[in-house]
């Protein structure tokens, strides 16, 4: 799923492509309770999330969109139906304001662990 990044530790943390997970993340992953999927396309569906790959419903109850640095048009992109595509996105001409606010002052909140997992 791409989750073993191709550069080293080192370079990693010099250019600011470091990432932290949650304790368990992996764990969570391996037992199926967060499921990794990538995926062009997808619809809605009462349960979850249809994949434009498949006919099956992923039932799921938080649906997170890593969108990276151009969200704005893989937003559009991404949504199988014209509905879903303008009630997020709008028009082709209007920006998406995906990064609302900024945590400057409250950094220590994405440090915060949960150790009961």
């Amino acid at each position: 799923m791409g989750m073993v990044p191709d550069y080293s530790f080192s370079f990693a943390m010099s250019s600011c492509l470091f990432a932290m997970l949650a304790i368990g993340f992996h764990d969570r992953v391996d037992e199926g309770s967060i499921i990794l999927k990538k995926s062009k396309r997808f619809s809605f569906s009462s349960n979850g999330i249809i994949l434009e790959e498949g006919n099956e419903c992923i039932k799921s109850d938080i649906i997170i969109l890593a969108t990276g640095f151009s969200g704005d048009q893989k937003l559009r992109d991404i949504f199988a139906t014209n509905w879903c595509r303008n009630i997020v996105t709008g028009s082709s001409d209007t920006s998406v304001p995906l990064y609302r606010y900024r945590l400057d002052n409250f950094f220590s909140l994405a440090c915060l662990e949960d150790n009961k997992y």
